[in-house]
């Protein structure tokens, strides 16, 4: 104690204050750091993240309305109103593929990709089973379009829809 009864109150105070000072200092190094680190996260959500959650909740819900679309053109009996169905899952299947075009130039890890080639895949295989709907209904085979709508459409269409959601 003796020791600070020597030293004025002036240097007392400029010595507080300078401690004070310093720890400010610390700390607002800290922060700065801190705040570059969530800045950096931020970016990443902002600049890959978002933008993936849109592509992928625009492809869902196209993807969805051509499943309602086939379930329409089964249902349609004039040769009209199914080649205007027809018409409208053509245009959904360009609007698909445009929307995954730009999804795939986002950067992804490499599980990623493989989830993306799973979902390619299992789209494809998707379509082609709708060729073969689309066959039995121009057909006016509604009951064989229908098991096939019901049946093995269904499972596969869900097995996309799910490899689609493990990317998103």
């Amino acid at each position: 104690m003796r020791l600070l009864d020597n030293i004025s109150i002036r240097a007392k105070v400029l010595a507080a204050f300078g401690i004070i000072l310093v720890a400010i200092a610390a700390l607002a190094t800290v922060s700065i750091a801190r705040m570059a680190v969530m800045n950096t996260n931020a970016e990443s959500i902002r600049n890959q993240y978002l933008p993936n959650t849109n592509f992928i909740g625009v492809i869902r819900f196209d993807m969805m309305r051509f499943r309602q679309i086939e379930a329409a053109h089964v249902l349609e009996t004039e040769p009209a109103d199914k080649a205007k169905e027809a018409a409208t899952l053509s245009q959904l299947k360009q609007q698909i593929e445009t929307v995954w075009s730009q999804y795939e130039k986002m950067p992804a890890t490499g599980d990623e990709k493989a989830i993306r080639d799973n979902f390619r895949k299992s789209w494809q295989a998707y379509l082609a089973q709708d060729d073969q709907l689309l066959t039995l209904s121009n057909a006016n085979l509604r009951d064989m379009a229908t098991s096939l709508y019901i049946g093995d459409m269904r499972t596969v269409f869900n097995k996309v829809a799910d490899r689609l959601a493990d990317d998103g």
